[in-house]
């Protein structure tokens, strides 16, 4: 599927349908990084691109790209996207008010709601075929494990969603915040793509790394051009952007 992540050793080959996640710690750019891949595969004619939402509003996902790419115009940056929101289902059980999240709720609308994973399910069943989505965030899931979600349905969900995106030829890129929690590596196991991102400083200078932790199918392609890692900057025009590449002597 031709999507574009900015990376030439990637977006030289065709990445297979699949579902990938982008993890982080603080500051690390893996949501910038994936807002800018999902802009750049929305220039292409033949991908939609797709911006699920598990916890903030349409209006909040809006601001949260146009942030990303502060001096360009937002409505060029948000053409050929669709935003689907699930804050009002994840925070239906909550202690939040449902007046904070989508204004003043209808006693109809609330008997009609059937819960966060049946409405994630549903917007995944309605996606086009050569999709990109970008899934923001896999971490809000993990959160509600124990108390909505199993963990045997969460790790079911994602098996289950690698065989919609073969189907329909798609790609979905999970945001994930790392979390200690020992059922971390069961988790990221699931996925055919997973990306660090890392903040780090560095003789009192700071920098963000990318590193490739698993890529099916072209991992071995990575590995041949001897990349260790990739230092990843924010433009304001362009988002996220790899300026260099560390290689391995």
């Amino acid at each position: 599927m031709r999507v574009r992540f900015g990376v030439d050793v990637i977006d030289e080959h065709e990445i297979p349908s699949t579902v990938a996640v982008f993890t982080e710690n603080v500051g690390g750019c893996a949501r910038e990084f994936a807002i800018t891949a999902m802009r750049l595969s929305s220039q292409n004619e033949n991908v939609k691109s797709y911006y699920f939402s598990v916890t903030d509003a349409v209006e909040e996902v809006k601001d949260k790209i146009s942030l990303t790419f502060p001096k360009e115009n937002p409505e060029s940056v948000l053409e050929n996207v669709e935003i689907v929101s699930f804050a009002e289902a994840y925070f239906e059980k909550s202690a939040i008010p449902m007046r904070w999240i989508g204004g003043k709720e209808m006693l109809e609308s609330m008997r009609e709601r059937r819960g966060i994973m049946v409405e994630i399910i549903n917007a995944f069943d309605n996606i086009e075929e050569n999709s990109f989505i970008f899934f923001d965030s896999l971490t809000d899931l993990v959160r509600l494990v124990g108390f909505e979600i199993k963990w045997r349905d969460l790790i079911d969900f994602i098996k289950g969603l690698k065989k919609v995106c073969k189907r329909k030829e798609s790609i979905v890129a999970f945001h994930y915040s790392k979390l200690p929690n020992e059922r971390e590596n069961e988790l990221l196991d699931q996925f055919d793509i997973v990306v660090d991102f890392e903040l780090s400083y560095e003789r009192g200078e700071m920098r963000r790394w990318m590193y490739i932790r698993k890529f099916s199918g072209l991992m071995p392609f990575i590995e041949r051009s001897g990349i260790s890692r990739f230092e990843v900057k924010l433009d304001p025009f362009v988002g996220a952007v790899i300026s260099r590449v560390h290689r391995v002597i």
